[in-house]
């Protein structure tokens, strides 16, 4: 008796709710969704493995040369083996052997990769305005906006060289410019 009356009550106020709501809403919905992933989409820059040789690993399964996606988080390990990958727009990164890498953001405005051991080598045209590349090691952070760099980190040193261009190197509250041609190191016990 009385639970079928609440039941068809209930019933009976979604639909009328449902009536209320606007004939175009879900159209609307749809649409603002759409626009949403768009904004996310373009604040992101794409990255894929373009390169593996020998013991490479993604995210700690076998990486392949089949061009495979990497994601934000994700890491790229190399045993006896290289490996290179690609950041839109215009970033290519290689590892030497015996290197572990993070991709802790791929946001288009401050792409970081974070060393966590071996070298990494990055190549990348000028970034725009607003927008930075960084490689991480420890707590020291090497910044560029167009060159050629590596950092090496190695247990309790990273190492930054400057191939070409000049990038800032920044640890503890310490800043270096480092141009061309140039390398500095930091004990992670020490200062830059």
């Amino acid at each position: 008796g009385w639970i079928f009356a609440a039941a068809s009550l209930a019933f009976a106020g979604a639909l009328c709710a449902l009536a209320l709501v606007p004939s175009d809403a879900p159209k609307r919905l749809a649409v603002a969704a759409k626009s949403t992933a768009h904004v996310i989409a373009s604040r992101s820059s794409r990255a894929e493995l373009v390169f593996a040789a020998g013991e490479v690993l993604v995210d700690g399964k076998a990486g392949s040369m089949d061009r495979r996606a990497l994601r934000h988080g994700g890491t790229v390990t190399t045993g006896a083996g290289r490996a290179c990958f690609t950041i839109d727009p215009a970033i290519d990164v290689c590892l030497a052997e015996g290197t572990k890498v993070v991709l802790e953001s791929l946001a288009a405005s401050s792409v970081r990769i974070r060393v966590d051991g071996g070298l990494a080598l990055a190549s990348l045209s000028r970034r725009k305005p607003g927008s930075s590349f960084s490689l991480l090691a420890g707590g020291l952070a090497a910044t560029a906006r167009g060159t050629i760099f590596s950092v090496r980190h190695e247990r309790d040193e990273a190492e930054v060289t400057v191939v070409e261009g000049s990038v800032q190197v920044v640890r503890g509250g310490v800043t270096a410019q480092v141009g061309a041609h140039s390398r500095v190191r930091a004990a992670f016990g020490g200062v830059l």
